[in-house]
Order: structure tokens, then sequence, then C-alpha cells
């Protein structure tokens, strides 16, 4: 989810922002825990291999990640988590994102921001 600039109304955020689909945002985070016997996430949680009685349902739920909340705050933001990155995230080529030069930010946001949509238009 982005917006151009933070949200600051009393109204959904549905309404002040918009939707991008991301492969990398996509995460298996609803199942059984009476069916599962082990997850098996992945680093990040984005891929998982469950073990136990694993069914996939044909119904799509959006898993909706508001972290593009206006150019400043990505900015920052990225500096902050840049900043805590830890010897082994580094180590293992892990969030390498959050040293993207301001520039590339700025890019990449408005790059997303043309192709995205309200939210109940995503597919």
């Amino acid at each position: 989810m982005l917006s151009e600039t933070f949200p600051t109304t009393d109204q959904p955020l549905t309404n002040q922002t918009k939707g991008v689909k991301s492969k990398w945002f996509d995460k298996k985070i609803i199942f059984n825990p009476h069916s599962i016997v082990e997850i098996n996430y992945y680093p990040g949680c984005h891929e998982a291999e469950p073990i136990g009685i694993v069914k996939y349902g044909e119904q799509q739920f959006y898993l909706l990640h508001f972290k593009r909340m206006g150019l400043e705050y990505i900015i920052n933001r990225y500096k902050t988590f840049a900043n805590r990155m830890s010897k082994n995230n580094i180590e293992q080529k892990m969030g390498m994102h959050y040293f993207m030069k301001e520039k590339e930010i700025t890019d990449e946001f408005y790059r997303m921001l043309k192709d995205a949509k309200q939210i109940n238009q995503q597919q």
C-alpha cells in the first residue's frame, strides 16, 4: 500500500492509499493449526513448506502492507532500518533494499505509484 503523503485524516486507510501487487509481500499466513504439523517458513516468511494436511483454498485474501506512506516516510524508514541491520542479515544479503540510495527509492516509489490501484480494483 502506498500514498503520496502520510495519511492524516480519520478516513479508512484504504480510502487514502492505493495498492500494488508484489510477490515479495505474498505470504502463506492463514492455516489450520490442528492440520499443520510444521509450517517451515523460510526467512521473511515469504515462502513456506507446510507439513500435515495441506489444502489450498480458492478464496483470495489481501495481506496489506502499509509501508510506503509518502516518500519522506519511506526514505527515513529505510535509513532507520539500515542502521539496525544485523551482521547476519548483511552477510546473508537479507534486507539489502534498506541500503538503497535516495534517488533509487524515489524512482521506485514513483514507478510503483504509477501502477497503483484502489484496493477494491486489485486482482
